[in-house]
């Protein structure tokens, strides 16, 4: 990856770079996944390994850029994005203490799988938060940040690519558990319907009881 913020770009610029940054990231999470579906812990711990540097580069950027925009514009609404700003540090704290601690042991254990699984899981809902409360608070709110910052003729996300299922569980009216199935685009991580619609995070669990009571 070989993006570099420019601290004097506008604002909206600027988050575009990092919601390409989060694009590349995923597929990056995919190759991770896989391997560590195959039972080969070393080459996930490996490409984890290679991350270290592009994933805390791209925290201490958000952070420097961001959180400044946000308590200029926008202080009195800042708690939630400062809260998960404040996420980088469960970040640092993986790459720093608990990956080592990992490939030291080079285990190839349910518990190895787990924990690299989980932090996959972590950050791409980490990225998600961002990309649906930081960016467009330090924007300026106008809109979720998958439609801002497009240089150029950009266009926006068509969501063509789905490479990701997942089950979510509600309750129905008489009690029932009951799963629902919603769509992940692979490009910029948007949650979907399976009509394609896309569906904000924040409104996953609204959108499956609504599916369950039609």
């Amino acid at each position: 990856m070989s993006y570099r913020l420019d601290y004097k770009e506008p604002i909206e610029y600027v988050i575009q770079t990092l919601v390409e940054e989060h694009v590349e990231f995923r597929t990056k999470f995919e190759r991770i996944r896989r391997a560590v579906d195959a039972g080969n812990m070393p080459v996930a711990l490996s490409l984890l390994s290679v991350l270290k540097t592009e994933i805390l580069r791209h925290a201490v950027e958000e952070e420097a850029i961001l959180a400044r925009a946000i308590m200029k514009n926008a202080r009195k609404k800042s708690s939630e994005s400062v809260r998960i700003l404040q996420e980088h540090r469960r970040i640092a704290h993986f790459f720093n203490d608990v990956l080592p601690e990992l490939q030291r042991k080079n285990e190839r254990s349910g518990s190895t799988r787990n924990e690299i699984r989980e932090f996959l899981f972590f950050l791409e809902n980490h990225h998600i938060e961002e990309q649906e409360v930081v960016f467009p608070l330090a924007s300026g709110g106008a809109a979720s940040a998958r439609r801002l910052g497009q240089k150029g003729s950009r266009p926006s996300c068509r969501h063509l690519e789905v490479s990701d299922f997942r089950s979510y569980f509600v309750n129905d009216m008489y009690g029932n558990r009951l799963k629902v199935m919603i769509q992940q685009c692979s490009d910029c991580g948007a949650f979907l319907a399976m009509d394609g619609t896309e569906i904000p995070k924040s409104q996953i669990v609204d959108y499956a009881n609504n599916l369950m009571i039609q």
